[in-house]
Order: C-alpha cells, then structure tokens, then sequence
C-alpha cells in the first residue's frame, strides 16, 4: 500500500504561514515562537530575534519539570527536536538556526534563569521600540 498523499508540502505550508504571520505582524505587536519568524519578519522594523537555549541537562530538567517527563528519556527527544528543526530550517530558509547572526539577543537560560531571560528580552524590545518610534 502507497503511503498516504499529504494534502499540503512543507513548502507551501511555510509559504502560507509565512504570508499569515507577516499580515498580522505588520497589524499587531506579537511574539511568534518558532516558525523560522527570524527569517520571515527580517525586513520588519520594529523586530527583534531572540534565541534561547540552554545546555541538555537543562532543557531535560524543563521537561522534568513541565510533562513529568524522566530526564533519560528527554535526551533523545531532545537531539531528535533539534534535528528536526534544524533541517527544516535549512530547507525553508536555507538558514542554520543555531548562528547568532540571525537574532539580535541570544540567551542561555541554563546560565541566566527563565526571569532573568524574560527581563532582558523586555529591556531589548523597549530599546528597539524607542528607535522606530
């Protein structure tokens, strides 16, 4: 038996996603999580790309925490996300996810904690807001 037809490609699917998130950029303030927003929103002004991460031990602890998940099993679902995004990335914007070039913070929550995280984001919004206003 054939495996079954995808009614959308991931092409087209990023394309409209795409589209949606730019209309609503250009209308709203938002925070958008992923979705390769760095590559999508580039041209926007008031923009501004974050990365977070954090070492394995870290996110595992996250995961603990979170879904009760046991940290053994967190590893490899770990490093399969990662894979995964990483290669979608590559092929929708031919972009590495993980280079600093592309954002304008990076963050290593495992270093600074979640609030500390938080409150440097905010201090980097409002500076670029005061710039485009």
């Amino acid at each position: 038996m054939p495996p079954p037809l995808r009614p959308v490609d991931d092409r087209a699917l990023f394309e409209a996603e795409a589209a949606a998130i730019r209309r609503f950029a250009r209308q709203f303030d938002a925070v958008f999580v992923g979705r390769c927003g760095f590559h999508m929103l580039r041209e926007e002004p008031g923009l501004v790309n974050v990365f977070i991460h954090a070492d394995a031990e870290f996110r595992a602890g996250r995961l603990k925490e979170t879904y009760g998940m046991d940290p053994g099993e967190a590893g490899p679902l770990i490093e399969k996300s990662d894979r995964e995004r990483g290669k979608f990335i590559k092929a929708m914007t031919g972009a590495d996810w993980t280079d600093a070039r592309n954002y304008h913070l990076a963050i290593d929550t495992g270093k600074t904690g979640l609030a500390t995280a938080g409150e440097m984001i905010l201090l980097q919004v409002e500076e670029v807001r005061a710039k485009v206003s």
